[in-house]
């Protein structure tokens, strides 16, 4: 297990700080696992100003969450053989920029060359990072990284999901598909982010086809980007009166309040599932590849599949050695739908 050093210094002040900035950059799933104790940071320390640091194209939803301050953003630049350059140059010049907000506490959750570069720079009172080689949950590792500042002791709050207003488009659109606010929504999510973590399609047409048996009025919801369109389309062609398709069509926002009508998620490694399941939606996951000791789902309110029995299991790679995507392949749609219908069924 590769081990690295992790800098802390804790907070030694009389009063609460005042100016908190919170750095997580990468990636969107990542940025979920900070809400839950940033929310109970802010019950804990109201008067405090807790401000975000995080990439570009996260930052507007960021600002749309009651969590922060303010949020500051770094540009995302498409990948070069002068990237780590660009990425410092980028560091830099954000540093100069926050510095006149003089942070008092940096809590850093990234933890790499560009996050403790702009730490540095601001010179903060206390700091702490990111342990990001335990084999511990995420959620943990945030939670005993912030802990190291000595303030007062933070329990993940997983009651920020609830400020949320309901997304009254989709309520709209499930009228036009004859539901109503109390129809059930499933969300069907096939959005890992590599072959190893990809259930077959024809898996999840025999999931549909198994949970339509038992549940008739309820109404999958796929959302997402253009690399799930081709399987959210088959799906959409295949069951055009219970799916609907809204590849492309919400922002991050709208998704997750989308996500927050759901009674159930089921999903492959991805942000939006790591969402689901941290803002208390019944949620199954399969992880494929993916460590499930870093991020497996936690709570009575879950289901997760992983490739940790496997010897060949939790590879982290983005190809199967094995050539057949086995920790994936093998779930069976049956295996599959008595998770998810446990959860659904349950109280």
């Amino acid at each position: 297990m590769k081990k690295e050093s992790i800098s802390f210094n804790q907070w030694s002040g009389h009063s609460s700080p005042q100016k908190i900035l919170v750095i997580r950059i990468q990636a969107l799933g990542d940025l979920f696992f900070t809400f839950p104790l940033i929310a109970d940071l802010k019950q804990k320390y109201p008067n405090s100003k807790i401000d975000l640091l995080t990439r570009s194209d996260y930052a507007p939803f960021a600002e749309k969450m009651s969590l922060f301050n303010q949020v500051h953003s770094i540009p995302i630049n498409i990948k070069s053989r002068f990237q780590r350059f660009i990425n410092i140059y980028a560091s830099i010049k954000l540093a100069l920029q926050l510095k006149k907000h003089q942070f008092e506490v940096v809590i850093d959750l990234q933890r790499n060359e560009n996050s403790r570069l702009i730490r540095r720079y601001l010179n903060p009172l206390a700091w702490t990072e990111f342990d990001r080689f335990s084999p511990q949950s995420a959620l943990v590792r945030n939670q005993q990284s912030i802990n190291l500042l000595g303030l007062e002791y933070l329990e993940p709050n997983f009651s920020f999901a609830k400020t949320i207003p309901s997304q009254q488009k989709f309520m709209k659109l499930l009228d036009q598909f004859g539901k109503n606010s109390n129809t059930d929504v499933v969300i069907i999510n096939p959005a890992g982010a590599f072959e190893n973590r990809h259930w077959p399609l024809e898996r999840y047409i025999e999931f549909i086809n198994l949970w339509l048996k038992k549940h008739s009025q309820c109404q999958f919801v796929i959302l997402g980007v253009d690399k799930i369109k081709q399987k959210a389309d088959a799906l959409q062609a295949r069951y055009p009166e219970h799916v609907i398709n809204l590849v492309n069509e919400t922002s991050i926002f709208e998704a997750y309040q989308i996500v927050l009508s759901a009674k159930l998620m089921l999903t492959e490694d991805s942000g939006l599932g790591h969402f689901a399941w941290l803002s208390g939606v019944n949620t199954v996951m399969m992880l494929g590849a993916t460590r499930h000791d870093w991020v497996a789902p936690i709570g009575q309110h879950t289901y997760c599949f992983h490739s940790g029995d496997l010897p060949c299991g939790d590879c982290w790679q983005f190809t199967c050695a094995r050539h057949d995507n086995y920790c994936m392949t093998r779930l069976t749609s049956h295996q599959v739908f008595d998770k998810a219908n446990a959860l659904y069924s349950q109280k």
